[in-house]
């Protein structure tokens, strides 16, 4: 595995010395990519971004070990998709959850809701029949 004791090495090989193309990879201002490389610390989601570019793949124990970034895909064992698909992953994992959770506590809510029916339907029945008796008799 390619290991980088700092950021200006790992940034060289990936970029050279080609700060305005890092900084359009990365999405930030050519200040940035000159502050962080006279600093040589960038913040550490930056700095694991670019051990994968540089390594091609990602990190190498399971489940990763058959995956590998081609440009702005990601191949898997099980296809290829964009990186920014993984974005909204947490998001709809969250939703997942959450709708599942409704939906669990609404399955165990179902006799209760059964036994208050029932009661709203004997109550109603007995409130026929007493109006059925005051009309008759």
């Amino acid at each position: 595995m390619i290991e980088f004791k700092d950021f200006r090495t790992l940034f060289v090989h990936i970029y050279g010395f080609n700060y305005p193309a890092a900084a359009d990879d990365l999405g930030i201002s050519l200040r940035t990519v000159y502050r962080w490389f006279d600093a040589n610390k960038a913040p550490k989601h930056v700095t694991k971004y670019l051990m994968i570019v540089a390594r091609g793949y990602l990190p190498d124990r399971e489940p990763y070990i058959q995956w590998y970034i081609d440009g702005d895909y990601i191949n898997t064992p099980y296809g290829r998709f964009q990186a920014a698909e993984l974005e909204f992953l947490n998001l709809y994992k969250w939703s997942s959850r959450r709708y599942a959770d409704i939906a669990r506590n609404q399955r165990e809510r179902v006799p209760e809701i059964e036994r208050r029916l029932q009661s709203m339907v004997d109550e109603a029945s007995s409130l026929l029949n007493t109006l059925h008796k005051t009309r008759i008799g």
